[in-house]
C-alpha cells in the first residue's frame, strides 16, 4: 500500500525536518524557530543599513558645506569678484581724471584768453590808443569766448569695440573630463575615470577625453597607487600629436614627472624653476590649463607647491589635450571630478 505522508522539509539552519516557512526573499525554508530568527536577523541588516544611510548622510551635509575643497573654490569665486570690481573702480577712476584733465585744459584756455583782452582793454585805455578797427577786434574776441563759455565743448564716451572684456569671465560647471585613448601596459576602470599600469614595466601614455581651446580648466588628480620610484607624468600635448608610448620625447609635450623633472618641448629639464616633485601615495594634483594666458600649472593639494609652465603654441597649437604618461606597474591614477 502506497503511503500518502508526503515528506517533510528540512530547516535550512538546523537540518531537521521541521520546515514550516519559505522565505520570499531567499527562498530558504526554515522551521518556527528558525524562521523568527531569520527575520531578526533580517531585521538587524535593516538597522545597519539605515545607520550606514545616517551616517552616510551626515557626512554628505558637512563634506557639502564645509569640504575644504568647496571652501577653496568660493574662496577663488569671491577673489575674481574681488578683483574684478578693483578693475572696475580703476578703469571708472581713470575715465573721471581724464574728463576732469579735459575740463580743466578747457577752463584754463579760456582764462588766459579772456586776461589777454583784458590786458589789451586796458593798456590802450591808459595810453589812450585805440581805434574802431580794435574795439570791433575786442567785440569779436569776447563773443568768440562768450560762445565756448556758454556753449562747452561736448565730450564723449567711447566704449571698448572689442569683445574680450578686460574682465575674465568666470563659469563653474562639472567637468565631464576622463581618460580615453590609452597605448601600452595600461587598462582604464571605473568608465574612464581609473588608469592602472598593468604588465612589465615599460613606458605607457593615456590621453583625455576633452580638448582645450579657450578658457580656463581645472583637472584634479589623487594618486591611489604609486611605486617607490615614483614617476608619473602629468601635462598636456597637442592633439593633432599621434599616440606614442613615449610621448614625453614629444615636442608638443609640456608637463611634469618626478624626480623632478620637467618636460618642455619634449625636453627633459632637471628642477626647472626649482620645481621639486613632492607627490606622495594618496595625494591630490590639480592641473590648471589656462588657454587664453597660454599656461598650465600643477598645484599639489596636500603641501600647496605650485609651478607654471609658458606654452610656445608654435610647438604645442591648439587644442591642448590632457597626457599622462605612466611607467611602473601597479601606479594607479584617479581622476577626481571638480
Amino acid at each position: 500500500m502506497t503511503s500518502t505522508i508526503q515528506p517533510k522539509t528540512p530547516c535550512t539552519t538546523c537540518g531537521k525536518p521541521s520546515a514550516l516557512f519559505m522565505c520570499r526573499g531567499c527562498e530558504k525554508d526554515f522551521c518556527m524557530r528558525h524562521a523568527n530568527e531569520h527575520r531578526q536577523e533580517l531585521g538587524k541588516q535593516l538597522d545597519e543599513l539605515t545607520l550606514d544611510y545616517d551616517q552616510l548622510r551626515e557626512k554628505f551635509n558637512e563634506e557639502t558645506g564645509q569640504s575644504r575643497y568647496y571652501i577653496q573654490m568660493k574662496e577663488k569665486i569671491e577673489e575674481w569678484e574681488r578683483e574684478s570690481i578693483e578693475k572696475i573702480y580703476q578703469v571708472a577712476n581713470d575715465a573721471r581724471k581724464n574728463l576732469e584733465n579735459m575740463i580743466e585744459k578747457h577752463s584754463t584756455k579760456l582764462i588766459e584768453c579772456l586776461t589777454k583782452v583784458a590786458c589789451q582793454i586796458n593798456e590802450a585805455r591808459k595810453e589812450d590808443e585805440f581805434f574802431e578797427t580794435d574795439i570791433n577786434e575786442w567785440i569779436n574776441q569776447l563773443n568768440k569766448l562768450k560762445n565756448d563759455i556758454y556753449q562747452p565743448p561736448t565730450f564723449d564716451i567711447q566704449y571698448s569695440d572689442n569683445n574680450i572684456s578686460f574682465i575674465s569671465k568666470i563659469n563653474v560647471g562639472i567637468c565631464d573630463e576622463g581618460f580615453g585613448r590609452i597605448l601600452g601596459n595600461v587598462q582604464l576602470e571605473d568608465n574612464g575615470q581609473v588608469a592602472i599600469h598593468v604588465g612589465s614595466d615599460d613606458y605607457s601614455t593615456v590621453r583625455g577625453k576633452n580638448h582645450y581651446s579657450y578658457g580656463k580648466h581645472r583637472l584634479r588628480f589623487k594618486i591611489e597607487e604609486y611605486c617607490s620610484s615614483k614617476w608619473i607624468f602629468i601635462g598636456i600635448i597637442s592633439q593633432d600629436i599621434p599616440m606614442e608610448q613615449l610621448s614625453i620625447k614629444s615636442r608638443s609635450l609640456y608637463g611634469w614627472a618626478g624626480p623632478n623633472q620637467v618636460y618642455i618641448n619634449g625636453r627633459f629639464h632637471a628642477s626647472f624653476n626649482q620645481y621639486i616633485s613632492d607627490a606622495q601615495q594618496d595625494d591630490i594634483l590639480e592641473l590648471f590649463i589656462n588657454c587664453d594666458e597660454q599656461k598650465i600649472s600643477l598645484t599639489n593639494e596636500r603641501t600647496q607647491s605650485s609651478y607654471e609652465l609658458d606654452i610656445d603654441l608654435k610647438q604645442c597649437p591648439f587644442p591642448w589635450q590632457l597626457n599622462i604618461n605612466m611607467y611602473f606597474r601597479g601606479d594607479r591614477i584617479r581622476f577626481l571630478s571638480n
